[in-house]
């Protein structure tokens, strides 16, 4: 019998990712003309960090990194819903036209001499 696993490639995908992201964030509230560095910014988000240090990065940092983030998200949403959309409409899970597969039926399809005029 096989082990089972535990976590799959996307998985560990998304783990690399996630650490990668967060690691990122705590280089980029370092950036500044404050002394303050990466342990000093893991240090603080694990309650050890000094006072300074908190208030550097509650007065400006991540007032900062968030209106980055929100930033970003505004302006990835759009792209991201008509990538949806796109997807969708391509692999025919959405009807844009609202003919659903009314367009295939024999009811539907022209014949030569059945439209009067």
């Amino acid at each position: 019998m096989a082990p089972k696993r535990v976590i799959g490639v996307g998985g560990l995908a998304l783990l690399i990712a996630l650490v990668t992201v967060v690691l990122t964030a705590c280089w980029h509230l370092t950036q500044s003309t404050s002394d303050v560095a990466v342990p000093d910014v893991l240090a603080a988000m694990f309650g050890h960090g000094d006072q300074r240090t908190l208030d550097t990065l509650t007065g400006s940092r991540l007032p900062r990194m968030c209106a980055a983030v929100l930033t970003a998200v505004q302006q990835m949403a759009p792209v991201v819903v008509i990538g949806l959309l796109a997807a969708f409409a391509l692999s025919g899970r959405l009807d844009l036209l609202g003919m659903g597969d009314a367009a295939s039926s024999p009811r539907h399809r022209y014949r030569p001499g059945s439209w009067s005029r």
